[in-house]
């Protein structure tokens, strides 16, 4: 029989010549510990470019500029599993920076235009209900230090003194303690009460600044616009608090040897106010401002300054001739004939028409005498005051 071949079978076990080395047991012996799926999880994946370009909506900065803000990146940490290799793959490349967008500016004229529809908007809520807005006021006061426009800074300034011309009652606010503030009221006097106070805090820091704003070297168009403005007040709401401060900012303006534009406004202003000065209050206070200021400055002040106290109410209060026995009085109104006046022809009424006419008559008088806020006792005083101003 022929030989029967037997096929050769491969030797799968190492032989005692090639055995393992140490390197590789020790290979071996570390790969049972490894977590190939959390290795693999943590690896970075190649994201879109949106999600990397993704930015937060523009904001609108104070000076008027939009700004775009980009989104943090937040990386995740890396690890990396054995089996990476030394050079890194087109999935794991940094992801480029996105372009900043540049920034667009809104033009100074498009400024003044938005700020004009917000003061007018402010304005007007606050003009139909100024007891629920109370923060407005200090929206308007936050414009006229936020803003880098000297433009807007003016209309801010202008504004205010409109709106508190019509919102300031006719009656001074007195600052409450803090015993009055602890004191149980009513809801209703409660209300009335805050809203004083806010309107009365507001005030003061407008009048302050004001008068930075007056004695402010540096730019003099806010500065022609502060005078104005404390112009406008004076006249408007003479009884109101803080006049002394804006009394100051005229005198300091009309004491001076050369008077320019501003200076005219306010020399102009102190005449229309010891014109329509009633009670003689503030031009007591104004004639007493004047004689300390120009006695400080050696009376070196320009010649127009004293023309102001030919407007003193004095004048016409004193200008009727008189003696120990007579006082010459005014001409009275009428047709007159040798002093006497003469009668007028009566027109016919009935009895219920003379009884309603009677009545008016009775009603206007105790309206005039209700309505009289002016006593000459105090008037009289005021204006010795006035007049002991120059031995002071």
């Amino acid at each position: 029989m022929a030989p029967v071949h037997t096929a050769k079978r491969r030797r799968l076990s190492p032989t005692g010549e090639a055995a393992p080395s140490s390197a590789m047991k020790t290979f071996y012996a570390s790969a049972s510990q490894w977590d190939l799926e959390q290795d693999y999880e943590r690896r970075p994946r190649k994201g879109s470019k949106k999600d990397r370009e993704r930015t937060r909506l523009p904001i609108k900065t104070a000076e008027g500029n939009i700004e775009h803000i980009e989104e943090p990146q937040h990386s995740e940490p890396e690890s990396l599993s054995p089996f990476d290799s030394d050079e890194q793959s087109d999935d794991d490349a940094p992801a480029p920076k996105p372009v900043q967008e540049p920034v667009s500016q809104v033009p100074p004229k498009l400024q003044i235009i938005q700020a004009k529809e917000e003061l007018a908007r402010i304005a007007m809520i606050i003009n139909e209900d100024p007891e629920e807005h109370m923060e407005s006021f200090k929206r308007l006061a936050e414009m006229v230090k936020s803003s880098s426009l000297p433009a807007v800074k003016k209309l801010a300034l202008a504004t205010q003194a409109a709106v508190y011309r019509d919102v300031i009652p006719g009656y001074k606010i007195r600052p409450l303690g803090e015993a009055e503030l602890t004191v149980k009221v009513s809801k209703e006097v409660r209300k009335v009460r805050d809203y004083e106070q806010a309107l009365l805090s507001g005030y003061r820091n407008y009048i302050q600044e004001l008068v930075r704003l007056a004695r402010s070297k540096h730019d003099e168009g806010l500065k022609s616009v502060a005078i104005n403005c404390a112009c406008g007040l004076l006249t408007a709401v003479p009884h109101f608090n803080f006049r002394q401060e804006l009394l100051k900012i005229l005198v300091s303006l009309v004491t001076r040897r050369h008077l320019d534009a501003d200076g005219i406004k306010a020399r102009e202003t102190i005449k229309e106010i010891f014109s329509n000065d009633e009670d003689g209050i503030i031009s007591m206070e104004t004639v007493s401002l004047l004689a300390k200021t120009m006695k400080s400055k050696n009376f070196n002040v320009h010649h127009s300054t004293l023309d102001t106290f030919l407007h003193l109410r004095l004048l016409s209060e004193f200008s009727l001739k008189g003696s120990h026995d007579r006082i010459d009085k005014e001409e009275t109104e009428g047709n007159t004939y040798k002093g006497k006046k003469i009668k007028e022809k009566r027109e016919f009424r009935t009895k219920k028409e003379r009884k309603l006419l009677r009545e008016r008559k009775a009603a206007a008088k105790d309206l005039k005498e209700a309505d009289a806020l002016v006593k000459n006792e105090q008037r009289d005083k005021m204006q010795a005051e006035t007049l002991n101003q120059r031995d002071r």
